[in-house]
């Protein structure tokens, strides 16, 4: 297995497509796991108490560090992201964004506005309502996907908390918080 397919391995125990003891499994039947995590960290993993209610809070916590987000928040964010810029699940990936908008991360309030335009009353539940906004808006979210996640990658913006952020952009970036047509004149 290589390093790309460890990292998607763990990033699926997050995501939580992969059960606790599904992961508990795997990390004792693959040596390599050890080799690539280095001893220290392949020790902390298997130091978990796999059977304790706070296991799922530690192994979070561990693996967030060895992915290098600072914390969930931060990588579900990124992850919703980079769904949106690979492509995944357009409209249910928009609904999310529109309720974490709602809830204070207003650096998503175009991909938010412009979803909730469209989907009110659930309108995109019909195929064809859905099928046009994908082709309408893809794109557009998809350039508003990468820019944001720059943002969050170079520290720009920083997820501090479960729906707080540190925002350090220049006013001249934060272009969500001024006229809606100025997203895409750059």
């Amino acid at each position: 297995m290589s390093k790309d397919e460890v990292n998607k391995y763990l990033v699926n125990v997050l995501r939580k497509k992969i059960t606790i003891k599904e992961f508990e499994n795997w990390l004792y039947q693959n040596d390599y796991i050890e080799e690539y995590l280095g001893k220290a960290l392949y020790f902390e993993l298997i130091s978990i108490n796999y059977f304790s209610n706070y296991a799922i809070k530690e192994l979070e916590n561990r693996l967030l560090n060895i992915l290098n987000f600072s914390g969930y928040e931060d990588f579900r964010i990124k992850d919703v992201l980079r769904s949106i810029i690979n492509n995944g699940d357009l409209v249910d990936t928009c609904r999310g964004i529109y309720r974490d908008y709602c809830s204070g991360y207003s650096f998503l309030r175009y991909i938010a506005l412009t979803c909730i335009l469209y989907d009110y009353d659930c309108q995109l539940d019909e195929i064809s309502n859905r099928e046009v906004f994908i082709k309408q808006n893809h794109d557009n979210f998809k350039k508003e996907a990468q820019r944001i996640l720059g943002f969050l990658e170079r520290g720009e913006i920083v997820i501090s908390g479960e729906y707080e952020y540190l925002d350090n952009r220049n006013e001249h970036d934060k272009i969500e918080l001024r006229h809606y047509e100025d997203m895409y004149r750059n």
